[in-house]
């Protein structure tokens, strides 16, 4: 018999971090700046309901787990239910209740890089050039439940949680502007990784802590195209205003499969294809 609620006596979560990072740019090269940040965090005490294999597993958790070898009795099956809704017709034989209790039970532990470079090239003639890039790396996302769980690698999947762990995201850009006019466009990489949550190959688990270990989806890597027009008006009834165009996802590609019921991974990818804005700025 399983049993979900939430813990109405839930502590709040606690974390700590730290970051260290620097933004260069060299005298020697005008227009060039780089900026680098390594950051760690970690969170105890995430809120959560931990699955059978991770609670027979992990003895801080065994009060989730009860068994009756002898069936369970209406009244001990009431002691935990409570007052909770009945969704299925109960068991002849209630041998074992396992209470999915939403509860400060998740510790998250993840580091990366956070990095950028751009470079602005002025000209007299042609305007202004301008390219730049933004990268994110997940180096470490492990996470462990309750206060005895063994940590397990996390990264560069999705699924495992209610959030993704995808190791290597990018967005780059290059750039144009004359006078009043301004282009830019824009290249977005999501890396590739795996589906632990509704995969079709299964999930390979350690024999002792039932952690998974590995297994599940390939899910493809992601690039799109994003393309920005603006016009800014210096004088008359629209001075100090701005007319944009903005094309988002300009080759109509598709997400790269994920196996649910949608066919893609809607904490990753957006389902929408190309998609056209036109916008009026007023500054005031």
């Amino acid at each position: 018999m399983h049993i979900t609620n939430g813990n109405p006596h839930q502590d709040p979560s606690k974390g700590r971090g730290w970051s260290a990072g620097f933004d260069y740019a060299p005298s020697y090269i005008p227009g060039l700046t780089f900026g680098f940040t390594y950051w760690s965090t970690k969170i105890k005490g995430g809120s959560t309901g931990p699955q059978i294999a991770a609670i027979s597993s992990n003895s801080s958790l065994s009060n989730l787990l009860t068994f009756y070898p002898a069936c369970a009795t209406p009244a001990q099956i009431s002691a935990i239910a409570k007052t909770l809704p009945l969704t299925a017709p109960l068991e002849a034989c209630t041998q074992y209740i396992v209470n999915t209790l939403n509860s400060s039970y998740l510790n998250l532990h993840s580091e990366g890089v956070d990095s950028s470079v751009n470079y602005v090239l002025p000209t007299d003639t042609w305007g202004t050039f301008s390219a730049g890039d933004a990268i994110s790396v997940f180096t470490l996302f492990k996470e462990s439940l309750g206060a005895a769980g063994q940590e397990y690698d996390v990264s560069n999947t999705t699924g495992a949680n209610s959030f993704p762990t995808v190791g290597l995201q990018m967005r780059g850009n290059v750039g144009w502007a004359l006078d009043a006019f301004s282009a830019q466009l824009f290249v977005n990489y999501t890396g590739s990784y795996r589906n632990w949550g509704t995969p079709k190959n299964p999930i390979t688990t350690d024999p002792v802590t039932h952690n998974p270990t590995g297994g599940g989806d390939p899910v493809k890597a992601n690039v799109t195209f994003d393309l920005n027009f603006a016009y800014d008006f210096n004088d008359g009834y629209l001075g100090n205003d701005q007319v944009s165009l903005n094309i988002r996802n300009i080759f109509d590609r598709d997400p790269p499969f994920y196996n649910s019921a949608n066919g893609y991974d809607s904490n990753v990818a957006s389902p929408l294809g190309r998609v056209i804005t036109l916008g009026l700025t007023t500054k005031l």
